[in-house]
């Protein structure tokens, strides 16, 4: 006696059938075409790209804006031909003087780009004041600056500038204070 296949069963053969029938399909015309001719132009956002697979080939360069912080970039290039102010001298507060012997005197200077460059040093005379000198009002920070500075002996020292202009000595050897390298944007 023969038996018939049931409908479920006929039913689950023909489901098999068509699966494998659409996986092969699938596989077969990926194959045969390539990603081109499968996207539509201009149907991808850019965070379905992967990392690094477009280049300025595909990049109509001329279409791209600035970025934001070039325009500082453009600046930089300007503050690289600006010609450098001079040093203008500062005065050492009481019991310091200006200047060590062999090094030059105590100064500042703003660049191109409005940044304040202490140079030169101090050396305390007499006293115990902590207070070297006082910045002009042009050099002067917004708030406290702490910077790091060589002192006598190459030992590593500190210095406090206020907002109010007072540059003061808060740690190291004060027989000699080296201000070079002490950078900062004024408050003006």
């Amino acid at each position: 006696m023969t038996r018939r296949p049931t409908p479920t069963f006929l039913i689950a053969v023909l489901a098999l059938v068509v699966a494998l029938a659409g996986a092969t399909t699938a596989g077969y015309a990926a194959g045969k075409a390539d990603g081109n001719s499968l996207i539509k132009k201009k149907s991808l956002s850019g965070n379905r790209l992967k990392p690094d697979s477009v280049t300025g080939k595909q990049v109509a360069e001329k279409s791209l804006g600035t970025v934001p912080t070039a325009a500082q970039a453009d600046r930089a290039a300007v503050a690289d031909r600006t010609p450098l102010s001079s040093v203008v001298p500062l005065a050492p507060a009481t019991g310091w003087t200006s200047g060590a012997p062999g090094f030059a005197p105590a100064g500042y200077r703003i660049d191109g780009s409005g940044l304040v460059h202490l140079s030169g040093t101090l050396l305390r005379t007499s006293g115990v004041s902590d207070l070297m000198t006082t910045l002009p009002a042009a050099a002067r920070p917004s708030t406290t600056i702490d910077a790091p500075v060589i002192t006598f002996s190459g030992a590593a020292g500190g210095i406090s500038i206020e907002p109010n202009g007072q540059v003061q000595l808060f740690g190291g050897d004060a027989e000699y204070v080296s201000l070079e390298g002490v950078v900062y944007l004024p408050a003006s």
